[in-house]
């Protein structure tokens, strides 16, 4: 047994709880039942106390005459009418016999117990047997009331041992007792047989606990174990989470989405390094020939000249691509470096089509701008949003044929801004449109570029909460839409 699992400590805590509760609910039964004790020993205490006056009245009326005591005890206890009807009554007598009625003293077992001079008497329910039980132990203790508890056929008699002297003197004990009631009975066997019971139901509880978390824990193993199969060779295994609890299936759909991406990106990181390994291999295999051309024998200058120019325009595009690449790992694991700044878009946009419309006038496209006069501020990096929009307007020119049209248009809305930027090309084939933005994709491999451009397009608006949205049919050219937040 693992002291540290996640299973001990299921089945530690789910015993602890239970032993609170049988202990608290035990607590209760016992205080209910002493409670209950409680006003027992109170009744019980009022009732000698009636019984003890009664006799002290009775004594009075009897004005000290021989024997008055055990006369008074036996007709009050005992409740015998002859030794009292069998005079002629008189009004205190008949008071007396009232009091006796009211005090209800014939539903409890009574004794009058004496020491110093023998006055026995008890109660007519009271058999033999259970005077012997009564007498039992019986202390006479100077102005100490004791009470206790006593069995008799199963039933338990809670019994008073109250001390009286009287007027006479003397040490006597009055006995009441009266069975519990069936209330108390049940509280006293519920706590005895709780008690007995814990030790049981906690090793039970402890037993279940342990089953109970071996099949809470049991979608856990199954996650480890397919865990523990996953290697970056095969990332197609996945959880089935049929019979899963709510919260583990939840769990095993997190894991699966998990490995889902894990394996999306092994596969990205595979097709990114082999278009980044066939990006730099042209130019290398075209520098390796170059080098090895011009050293196979002795060339003019103009021949040197020219190896070295062909040279330096792949080592350019070489670095252009290393260029790229570090920038996107950049946008992509360090956007907190950048800083971000209030500034003007439009004088932006207006610098951005100054360059553009000479960028354009190379191929005679014609470049028009409509921008608004009113100033909109955006919180942004203008470095790399140069970037965002000279690499879309660098692929309108590469596709727009000599004598095209491009257009930059610029709409302010309520909370955006939507730069627009059209050009008259071929356009871009339906199925081509879902992988425009993703890294190395050329439409057409003709065209120079790494495949770049647009992927970092769209990394930047994104950093900058915005996006980009294209519109194209073939043959009708393409629209190229970023979307930013303006303030």
């Amino acid at each position: 047994m693992k002291f540290n699992s996640i299973k001990f400590k299921i089945s530690v805590l789910y015993t602890v709880i239970l032993a609170l509760i049988l202990f608290v609910f035990s607590g209760l039964l016992y205080f209910i039942s002493n409670k209950l004790t409680y006003e027992v020993d109170t009744e019980l205490n009022l009732k000698a106390r009636a019984v003890a006056s009664t006799i002290d009245d009775y004594m009075a009326l009897l004005k000290d005459k021989p024997g008055a005591l055990k006369t008074a005890a036996v007709t009050t206890i005992a409740m015998n009418r002859q030794l009292l009807f069998g005079r002629n009554l008189n009004s205190g007598f008949q008071r007396w016999w009232e009091q006796v009625k009211r005090s209800s003293v014939i539903q409890y077992y009574i004794t009058f117990i004496g020491r110093n001079d023998s006055v026995d008497v008890h109660s007519d329910n009271m058999s033999n047997n259970l005077l012997k039980i009564f007498l039992e132990d019986l202390h006479f203790p100077k102005n100490r009331i004791l009470f206790q508890t006593i069995t008799y056929h199963k039933t338990k008699i809670r019994v008073i041992n109250y001390p009286y002297s009287g007027s006479l003197g003397g040490r006597y004990i009055i006995q009441v007792g009266i069975a519990e009631n069936s209330v108390l009975r049940l509280l006293s066997k519920w706590f005895y047989s709780i008690a007995l019971a814990i030790p049981l139901v906690l090793i039970l509880t402890g037993f279940m606990g342990r089953l109970l978390a071996s099949r809470i824990l049991n979608p856990m193993n199954k996650i480890t174990k397919l865990a523990k199969n996953i290697t970056h060779h095969d990332l197609t295994l996945r959880i089935d989470p049929k019979d899963f609890d709510a919260e583990m299936e939840e769990f095993a759909g997190a894991f699966n989405d998990m490995i889902s991406r894990l394996e999306k990106s092994f596969k990205h990181i595979e097709a990114f390094s082999y278009h980044v390994a066939h990006e730099l291999k042209t130019p290398l295999t075209i520098i390796r020939g170059e080098a090895e051309l011009v050293l196979m024998k002795e060339r003019s200058p103009e021949e040197y000249k020219r190896g070295y120019k062909v040279t330096l325009i792949e080592v350019e595009r070489i670095l252009k691509t290393v260029e790229d690449l570090l920038l996107l790992t950049k946008l992509d694991y360090k956007p907190e470096t950048l800083v971000f700044e209030r500034f003007d878009v439009i004088e932006f946009l207006r610098e951005v089509c100054d360059r553009a419309k000479l960028l354009a006038s190379k191929k005679n496209i014609h470049f028009k701008c409509d921008l608004p006069s009113a100033k909109v501020d955006i919180k942004g990096t203008p470095l790399h949003l140069r970037r965002l929009f000279f690499n879309i307007i660098d692929n309108a020119v590469k596709f727009t044929p000599e004598g095209g049209r491009i257009d930059l248009t610029v709409t302010v809305h309520e909370r955006e801004i939507t730069v627009a930027i059209a050009d008259t090309g071929p356009g871009i084939a339906p199925q081509h449109l879902p992988m425009i933005f993703d890294r190395f994709f050329r439409v057409d491999n003709n065209v120079a570029g790494q495949g770049l451009g647009l992927n970092i397009a769209q990394t930047v608006a994104r950093l900058h909460q915005g996006r980009i949205l294209v519109e194209s049919r073939p043959g009708q050219g393409a629209v190229f839409k970023v979307v930013l937040p303006h303030l």
